[in-house]
């Protein structure tokens, strides 16, 4: 979507929420920016079946929280925030369920750690885009930080909104402050990533010597 695209459908939000239809206002919002929010889920989240639980739970938070909303960001950083909320308590839900299980059966503790453990060189496959796989084994919020920057192309002060906290409000010397640890938290983010694909090249030479 570009800019001007953009503009006239925050536009029509805005005057849909102002006459108070609620019903309009999130139809509008839903409609041009729900699948961008759903590829976002799935980049998160890796699944198209977790994503689309995680959406159904977003969808229920914009139809609630909507009307709440005081305009003093773009409606798509505000989706973008309760997006992430939503899948934040998503995945604290399979955490502990997680948890509980294994602490139910305790043999599967075992089962789990050898499940972490890096496996051989020689083991690995080959998986075709690289630099996904390596985003999938980030933090969330570090997937969400590289997302929204570089395929989103997403303001900093909006990134910033974006990554902050349930039930807060940051004003705007709060979110400069932030988008400034961000941009360095975005650099170190890179040369990570650039490290850890350089680490994969070299165990695919070694694989490659081995065979």
């Amino acid at each position: 979507m570009d800019e001007v695209h953009r503009e006239g459908v925050e536009a029509a939000i805005r005057a849909a929420s102002d006459r108070r239809d609620g019903k309009a206002a999130v139809a509008a919002a839903l409609s041009a920016y729900g699948p961008e929010i759903l590829g976002y889920l799935l980049a998160v989240l890796r699944e198209e079946q977790r994503a689309e639980e995680v959406y159904s739970d977003f969808a229920e938070d914009v139809v609630r929280g909507l009307a709440g909303f005081r305009f003093e960001s773009s409606v798509r950083t505000w989706l973008y925030t309760v997006a992430r909320h939503a899948c934040s308590r998503h995945l604290a839900r399979e955490k502990r369920q997680r948890t509980v299980a294994l602490s139910a059966a305790p043999e599967a503790l075992d089962l789990e750690a050898q499940a972490r453990t890096p496996t051989p060189p020689h083991a690995r496959t080959t998986i075709r885009d690289g630099v996904e796989r390596l985003r999938a084994s980030l933090k969330p919020d570090d997937q969400t930080l590289l997302i929204l920057r570089v395929d989103r192309d997403m303001a900093w002060l909006d990134i910033a909104r974006v990554l902050s906290e349930p039930g807060e409000n940051p004003g705007e010397a709060e979110l400069r402050a932030e988008s400034a640890k961000l941009r360095k938290r975005f650099e170190r983010l890179k040369e990570r990533l650039r490290a850890m694909a350089q680490a994969e090249r070299l165990l695919g030479d070694e694989a490659e010597g081995d065979a």
